[in-house]
Parts: C-alpha cells; structure tokens; sequence
C-alpha cells in the first residue's frame, strides 16, 4: 500500500522569524560599529606616530650633513621652508603634493605639507638654525607637532599659539583631543592643551619657567 506523500516544509521564513533576524543584525552592528570607530581612531593615531618619527630620522640626517644644524625657517635666498629642505630626506613629495606629509585625520584633499616645527627650534628669522648640539635636554624638547584639522598649511608654531579656543592657534589637537608632539629625543607624546606649558610661563620669575624653557626654547640659558 502507497503512503501518503509528506507535506514538503517551506523555507521562508515567518514575519516574526525576519524581524528576529533584522533586529538581531542591527544590534550587532550598533555593537560593533564604536569598536570599529575606534579601531581606525587607533590606526590613524599609529600611522601619525610613524609621520613624526620619520620627521625625526630625517632631521637627525639634515643635522648630520649641516654640522648639527637644524633647518632654518626658511632660505632667504629661494624661499624653500624647513621642510622642504628635509625632502631629500623625507621623500614624500609626489609632484606637487606631499602623499605622506600629513596627518590621516586631515582631509584627504589636503596636498600640503601639514606638520609645525617649534619656533624654538626651527628659529624665529630667515636662514637662522639652531645646533642641536646645544640642547641639554632633547627628552623634554619639543620639535614638531601637527597643524590644526581643516586649518591648510603651516609651518612653525610658537608657545602663544597652542590654545585651541583662539582662531590664530597653530597646534591641533587631531587624536582623542590631544595633539601629537615629536620630541628631540625622538619619542612622540599625545597631550591636551593644559599639559603644554603655557605662555605665562615664560617669566623666569614663574612657577614652571623651567619646564617652559626646556619645552619651547631649549637653547636658552636658565
């Protein structure tokens, strides 16, 4: 005797089955999503790092082919900036734009060169260099740091323009509200405003004109 055929189950799924589903997926995503944000805040962070690190190594070799000099501001002579005199160092120059020159924060359409060297270091005049010989402490000096987001190119910055309240401030402050800071020693730091010493500093008579001096302008005499 022939059994009665069985009754093929569908595979759709239910109203209630696919709303299950959507739910589930979009409760993952929400869970993910801040974790993935802060993956690439981390990434960006990192590849920044490496930015100033190269800057570093490059400014070590400009100061051992110039006999420990820095570059200058800027040449009287062609007009070329500090850092387009470490180009033959850095090579990160594609034509006109610089493809590494910039923080990965930065908007992509950004071709200039977008890191600040400390006036102090860079010196405040044209054809002017510092010897780094002449720095005590390269630990506690500061070197380079990034210009602001969307702000376009810079090329120095000073202790009066790091307060990111003020529209002439020069330091951004691109990772997690903190700005990257190269030091001479050639390790990078990630400060807030209140933790670069400050402009009121800079009497000698001040709490903290130590820690300012050996921040901004290194070469000074105590």
């Amino acid at each position: 005797m022939r059994s009665p055929p069985r009754k093929r189950r569908s595979c759709a799924l239910t109203l209630t089955e696919l709303l299950f589903l959507v739910g589930t997926i979009c409760v993952l995503t929400a869970c993910l999503f801040p974790t993935l944000n802060i993956a690439i805040a981390k990434a960006r962070t990192v590849s920044c790092t490496q930015n100033l690190r190269s800057i570093h190594r490059a400014l070590m070799a400009h100061a051992a082919d110039h006999n420990g000099l820095v570059p200058p501001y800027r040449k009287k002579n062609n007009g070329s900036f500090w850092y387009s005199l470490m180009e033959p160092y850095l090579q990160w120059r594609s034509g006109a734009s610089y493809v590494r020159g910039r923080c990965p924060n930065q908007p992509k359409s950004f071709v200039e060169f977008q890191y600040v060297m400390n006036s102090g270091i860079t010196g405040q005049t044209d054809d002017f260099s510092w010897n780094l010989q002449s720095v005590a402490e390269p630990s506690l000096a500061f070197v380079v740091g990034e210009t602001p987001l969307g702000r376009g190119v810079s090329y120095r910055v000073s202790y009066s323009q790091t307060d990111p309240s003020r529209p002439d401030h020069e330091l951004g402050y691109n990772h997690d509200a903190r700005a990257s800071l190269l030091f001479l020693d050639g390790h990078v730091e990630r400060r807030r405003p209140e933790e670069i010493p400050q402009p009121d500093q800079r009497v000698s008579t001040r709490p903290g004109y130590l820690q300012w001096k050996r921040f901004w302008h290194p070469h000074l005499n105590p």
